[in-house]
């Protein structure tokens, strides 16, 4: 949901109980109707009325309407980047890529790629580490295939 102000709240409840629509709601407030109708929805679902709202301060009323996550999600496994850390370092042909491919296949539901890059440059921030990246390789001199997505390596043959 779109944060808005408290005021805009308050103004969107009353004239909803005034009998506007969602869309001249929008136009009075300035905000999209799809927000319009997510305010609306919410304050029906707290059982909030416009009497409620305007004895609650600004701050009550915006922390029932978007209450902040205290917690991170746990929802998802962290990944061990130590463990990344090391198996980088260690070794010649191995790129944040590779780390991930198999962090997804232990974890489907797991971080994607782009998050998992900025979980790691954190954890690499967090503890001094520089970020380990694949090592400049000549162009044309190496070529890299992952095996398990080609199956059949025939048609790579003239490559080789």
């Amino acid at each position: 949901m779109v944060k808005v102000s408290a005021y805009v709240i308050r103004q969107a409840v009353r004239f909803c109980e005034e009998g506007y629509s969602q869309r001249e709601i929008g136009r009075f407030c300035q905000i999209g109707k799809g927000s319009v109708f997510r305010l609306l929805s919410k304050a029906e679902e707290l059982d909030l009325t416009s009497v409620e709202l305007d004895s609650m301060t600004d701050s009550e009323l915006e922390q029932r309407f978007f209450p902040s996550r205290s917690e991170p999600r746990r929802d998802k496994v962290v990944p061990d980047f130590r463990k990344v850390h090391d198996h980088l370092t260690h070794t010649h042909h191995r790129s944040l890529m590779h780390e991930w491919f198999d962090y997804r296949e232990q974890n489907p539901d797991g971080y994607s790629y782009s998050r998992f890059l900025d979980l790691y440059r954190q954890w690499c921030g967090k503890f001094s580490v520089k970020p380990v990246l694949l090592r400049n390789e000549e162009p044309g001199k190496c070529m890299y295939i992952d095996k398990s997505k080609h199956s059949d390596l025939s048609t790579y043959q003239n490559i080789f």
